[in-house]
């Protein structure tokens, strides 16, 4: 929702800055998102450390 006071340059796509449009080549050509590694398990529990695997201890 956006609020009455923003200008319409942030509201309005036809008045958006060109220069700062997302097109579809933009989106096409983005490199891909790494996946998030799964949590480490705790030796002592089988289960979650809660710390990232590869993540620094």
């Amino acid at each position: 929702m956006w609020r009455t006071t923003e200008p319409g340059r942030r509201t309005r796509h036809d008045r958006y800055p060109a220069k700062l449009r997302t097109t579809r080549a933009d989106l096409d050509d983005a490199p891909g998102v790494p996946a998030v590694p799964p949590r480490a398990a705790d030796p002592a529990t089988g289960g979650s450390t809660g710390r990232i695997g590869n993540a620094a201890s």
